[in-house]
C-alpha cells in the first residue's frame, strides 16, 4: 500500500470509530421512562381534542400508564383502560398509532435530551398535526407527557403529568401486613 491509501483508510477508520462512539453515547443518554406512572390531575392541564387517543379511553387521558423499554431501545406505552391499545415507539423510526374511525397516524419518534418526541401526521407533506413528548424529570420521578394536535381551526394541547409509583404498595399496606 501507499502511504496516501494508508493515511486514507486509517482516516475513515477513525472517523468510523468516532461515528460509533457519538452514536453509543446519545443512545446511552436516553433516559429510562420503564415504570408505572400515575396520573396527578391537579398538576395537569387536560384539553379535549388533546389526548392519548387509544390509551385513555374516551378522554385520551390515562389514570395510569404502564411504560417499558426494550435494549433495542423501543418504548412500549400502555394504560389501566381495558380497550387500550399499547404503543410501539422507535427512536429514529416511525411509529404508527390509531386514531379516530380507524385510521391510523405516522409519527417519527426521537429523543431530545431527556423527552422522547413523536409527531407527524395522516401524510407525508401534512404539517404536523400531533405531536407527542414524554419528558422524564431530573430525579426521575414525574414524567410529563404533552399532547398538541392541530386542525386547520388551530390547535390545543394537554399536559398529563405522571407521578412514578411503585408496581405494589409497601407491604405494611397490605391485608397482612408484613412485619
Amino acid at each position: 500500500m501507499t502511504a496516501t491509501t494508508m493515511r486514507t483508510f486509517w482516516a475513515s477508520f477513525t472517523g468510523a470509530l468516532v461515528a460509533a462512539g457519538l452514536t453509543a453515547a446519545l443512545e446511552a443518554q436516553a433516559p429510562d421512562l420503564s415504570g408505572t406512572w400515575k396520573i396527578t390531575r391537579e398538576a395537569s392541564t387536560i384539553t379535549a381534542g388533546a389526548g392519548l387517543s387509544g390509551l385513555g379511553g374516551n378522554t385520551g387521558t390515562p389514570g395510569t400508564l404502564y411504560i417499558t423499554q426494550a435494549a433495542n431501545g423501543v418504548v412500549t406505552v400502555g394504560s389501566d383502560i381495558n380497550e387500550s391499545q399499547a404503543r410501539l415507539y422507535r427512536p429514529g423510526g416511525t411509529t404508527a398509532i390509531a386514531a379516530v374511525q380507524g385510521a391510523t397516524l405516522g409519527l417519527a419518534t426521537r429523543w431530545e435530551g431527556r423527552a422522547l418526541v413523536a409527531e407527524g401526521g395522516p401524510g407525508a407533506a401534512a404539517t404536523p398535526s400531533l405531536k407527542e413528548r414524554f419528558a422524564l424529570s431530573p430525579d426521575g420521578r414525574s414524567l410529563t407527557v404533552t399532547i398538541t394536535t392541530t386542525a386547520a381551526a388551530g390547535g390545543v394541547t394537554s399536559t398529563l403529568v405522571y407521578a412514578k409509583a411503585q408496581a405494589e404498595p409497601p407491604c405494611q399496606q397490605w391485608p397482612t401486613p408484613c412485619r
